[in-house]
């Protein structure tokens, strides 16, 4: 055996096998250059492989270098190939890696590790040529494309591959898209096919059947059975595929798969779903149909389950039927009364579209009719449209219409032929549709994007103020002819894609035989803000386009890059008469961007609550004046910046993460609970009552959570908006609302009890000779935004204030429990003294020397605060 084809071949299974790569080492240069020099013909030719092989897929291929055998593995079994060689008996090369050393008969040349690649038919490593041959010789495996590449040479030393498909790559299951898979009519309603005989023979018909036969068996229309492959790039349209019942017995049917549609082309499906149809063989006649698919064709007892069988395998259970109706059709006219939205089409986004429509596509396109009796169809042109047609080269092919590009803008109309299924032709004068072809585009104008920013807003017009676009000097750009036919026409129009969503503005129309939706409500204007007309102002005069809003906003609106255009069709586009052309005479590009604000431009931080990083706010506690509960209230985080003065801060509202799965919030009429997201919403200013059971210990008397994180506050640009200012009903503005909802960044608020920071103004109180403190016991405020100034503990003298909360009292045991009155209680080391609280401020009697004072605070909401402070006698 040749020691280069044997060194190739090696090479190329060890390429297959090895994940590893190798580094060259060049003293073995020599062998490696003996053997290259010893090449000999391979007589033979692979057709005949890949004729056996087909697309069953292999899953090994494997070459014996001493006998010369090919043996490839599929799916059916095991196929050799001899490969004769007229080469010289000589010592075999034996290739091997042992750890990271790849050797040839026992002699390092390089090691697993660096990059291997193929250039030129020569194995390099690390971009250096070793000089030995691969790939020409080899048998490959390319991963990526699921396929084993064999190549080698024939008798005259020509090169010959063979690309095999693997079978990771073939078919390994189908399954129906839906339970019960059924043949059945094709309008959906999950009845029996229909089907009938023709009541007189029909030599001449010109449909893609052909000639009808008096007698002759006629089906009408199924629906289509939709299947799913694994894998998703296998081609189940270039397969046979047959339906076999549990007996053995095939179907008297033709099966055909279509990707994803039947009507579109039959290259493989990309995501691996197809649609099967159905097509009776001659097997079925008249007098056998109604049975032919049933358990019991003789009795007619139930129908016949089957599986579906690819290239004679099956595939899937047996669960799909074939349901003729059991009696033949009593259809006794044409099919008639045929409309445009009659005729369907596959459009070019996969979608099924109509003739309704407008807009049709050049090029070929198929229709079809969903009609449960009938047989056959075909269009032709009559009349005056047979020269149009002639004219602009527009052909048809029983129903398949061909558009050249040169016909944009051309209506014209054909007659749909029908054939019933019990042999009633529809008359010449019936069924009359109309084409509207696609019309003809320019090379557009292109003017600066106009930025449109949704911002807070002192009323809901405000908000939803007009969208002006300034064209500036656009149509200096454009010739005059072209400008002067652009104005006499008058058929301006403000559009969008069809297929854009989410701009602004919802009010528009399809126009008719364009791909484009118009905008209603366009004023057109001058640059001193005058209306600017056709018939009297030159198109050079024409500077702003003006967009209604209010009452107008899309169901999908939300902010984002948009593409508007602003074109002039030709004449008689839309109501006038004679063909509606719909080619573009100018067109120009107008990007609008609809922004919002960010949230940061709308409301700043309030530095006395937050830290300096300004990463986290202090949320203060507050005692409800009503219920003596505590609050919230996440309402002092920020303002509203100087920018925009009409941002309402009463709006803001205020989300935050649950704790545990428990919501920090008690769910109050100002309150969302949200139990699916884990979010708390607080409205009304921020205000929210506290849920003691979340966030206080068991003993109700401290804190137990003190850190909500990832606090977020949102402002709804458009609060002020209702259903009659928008146009939209509630759920629609629901939505609107969310997309136009601005959000700060998230932040941890920090609970802060109502008496944060007791301390006494002095380090030691000392007495005067009346027992007075001449020290004042004061509450430290320096980290809240309250009043920071010295309090005086008194009963009930003034207290601590701030803006959302009367004056905290201090006061003794006995006090009455209200938002806003705080238990004083002291104790003292020093026994048989007494400490008491008066007006002005505490009392102590019977102090003979240095002691320490206790105070205890307890709030409304059951927190206790206490602080201690040396106290000694007057000296």
């Amino acid at each position: 055996m040749n020691k280069k084809f044997l060194s190739a071949i090696l090479f190329g299974a060890l390429m297959v096998t090895s994940t590893g790569t190798f580094v060259s080492c060049k003293d073995y240069d020599d062998d490696i250059d003996e053997i290259n020099g010893k090449i000999d013909k391979i007589e033979t030719t692979l057709s005949e492989l890949e004729s056996k092989i087909g697309d069953k897929g292999v899953t090994s291929v494997t070459f014996d270098e001493k006998t010369g055998v090919l043996t490839v593995v599929d799916g059916t079994g095991t196929k050799t190939y001899t490969i004769k060689t007229t080469a010289p008996d000589v010592d075999e090369l034996t290739i091997t890696i042992e750890g990271k050393d790849l050797k040839v008969d026992g002699k390092v040349i390089g090691q697993v590790g660096d990059t291997v690649a193929v250039k030129n038919g020569e194995l390099t490593i690390n971009g250096t040529a070793t000089g030995i041959k691969v790939g020409q010789y080899a048998i490959l495996d390319n991963q990526s494309a699921g396929t084993v590449t064999i190549t080698l040479p024939d008798a005259d030393g020509k090169l010959q591959t063979v690309e095999l498909m693997k079978a990771s790559a073939a078919l390994t299951s189908v399954q129906f898209q839906k339970e019960n898979p059924e043949f059945v009519d094709i309008e959906g309603t999950a009845t029996a096919f229909q089907w009938g005989t023709a009541r007189i023979a029909f030599p001449n018909w010109g449909g893609k059947k052909g000639a009808i036969t008096r007698n002759q068996l006629m089906v009408g229309q199924t629906n289509v059975v939709k299947v799913q492959v694994t894998p998703a790039g296998y081609d189940l349209g270039a397969q046979t595929l047959t339906l076999v019942d549990s007996r053995g017995n095939v179907a008297p049917a033709n099966i055909t798969a279509v990707a994803n549609n039947r009507l579109m082309s039959r290259a493989a499906s990309a995501n691996g779903s197809w649609d099967l149809s159905i097509e009776m063989t001659d097997d079925v006649t008249a007098t056998n149909i109604a049975k032919i698919f049933d358990y019991d064709p003789v009795a007619g007892t139930g129908h016949m389950a089957y599986t579906l069988c690819v290239n004679g395998i099956p595939y899937t259970t047996y669960e799909l039927a074939v349901k003729p109706d059991d009696n033949k059709s009593s259809v006794s006219a044409a099919i008639t009364g045929l409309t445009d939205a009659d005729i369907k089409y596959v459009a070019a986004d996969g979608r099924v579209a109509d003739l309704s429509s407008g807009k049709f596509p050049t090029g070929s396109t198929e229709l079809f009719i969903e009609e449960n009796n009938l047989y056959d169809s075909y269009i032709t042109f009559e009349g005056t449209n047979k020269s149009l047609a002639e004219q602009y080269g527009i052909t048809v092919d029983g129903m398949t219409i061909n558009v050249p590009a040169s016909a944009t803008g051309v209506t014209i109309k054909g007659i749909v032929h029908t054939m019933a299924i019990n042999g009633y032709e529809s008359a010449i004068t019936d069924n009359e549709v109309t084409f509207n072809i696609i019309g003809s585009t320019v090379t557009a104008q292109s003017i600066a994007a106009t930025t449109h920013q949704i911002a807070p807003a002192a009323t809901a017009a405000d908000v939803l103020k007009k969208v002006r676009i300034d064209l500036g000097d656009v149509f200096k750009n454009i010739p005059a002819a072209t400008r002067e036919a652009a104005r006499e026409t008058a058929q301006f129009y403000v559009v969008e894609e069809k297929s854009q969503t989410g701009f602004l503005i919802g009010d528009n129309t399809a126009l008719s035989n364009s791909t484009y939706n118009k905008f209603n409500t366009v004023s057109y204007l001058k640059a001193d803000e005058t209306q600017w007309t056709d018939n009297t102002d030159d198109i050079l005069d024409l500077r702003y386009i003006d967009l209604e809003v209010a009452g107008k906003v899309a169901a999908d609106a939300q902010p984002g890059d948009y593409q508007l255009s602003f074109v002039v069709m030709d004449e008689n586009y839309v109501t006038g008469s004679g063909n509606i052309k719909g080619n573009e005479i100018i067109k120009i590009n107008m990007p609008v961007n609809v922004t919002v604000p960010s949230f940061a431009d709308m409301f700043e931080q309030e530095a006395a609550e937050w830290n300096t990083a300004k990463t986290e706010f202090n949320a203060r506690i507050y005692i409800d004046n009503t219920t003596n509960e505590p609050q919230l209230r996440f309402g002092e985080a920020f303002k509203k910046t100087a920018k925009y003065t009409d941002a309402e801060y009463s709006q803001v509202v205020y989300a935050v993460k649950y704790i545990d799965s428990k919501s920090p919030i008690a769910a109050a009429s100002n309150t969302e609970l949200s139990t699916e997201e884990g979010v708390a919403t607080v409205g009304d200013g921020g205000i929210a009552t506290l849920d003691k059971t979340v966030v206080y210990n068991t003993a109700g008397d401290a804190l137990k959570e003190t850190t909500f994180a990832n606090m977020v506050a949102a402002y709804p640009l458009f609060y002020q908006v209702g259903t009659t200012e928008s146009g939209l009903t509630q759920d629609e503005l629901n939505i609107v609302l969310e997309a136009f909802t601005v959000t700060s960044t998230a932040y941890t608020s920090k609970l802060i009890t109502p008496l944060y920071g007791i301390a006494f103004d002095g380090k030691d109180i000392i007495l005067d000779a009346d027992g007075k403190a001449t020290t004042k016991l004061v509450l430290d405020e320096s980290n809240m935004a309250v009043n920071n100034a010295n309090i005086t503990v008194s009963s009930p003298a003034a207290g601590l204030t701030n803006s959302n909360q009367a004056k905290y009292t201090f006061l003794p045991s006995t006090f009455t429990a209200s938002a806003n009155a705080v238990k004083t209680e002291f104790s003292i080391e020093q026994s048989g003294t007494n400490v008491t609280l008066d007006a002005d401020g505490i009392v102590v009697s019977g102090l003979t020397g240095m002691s320490t004072l206790k105070v205890t605070f307890t709030d409304a909401t059951g927190l206790i605060y206490t602080s201690t402070v040396k106290i000694q006698p007057a000296k």
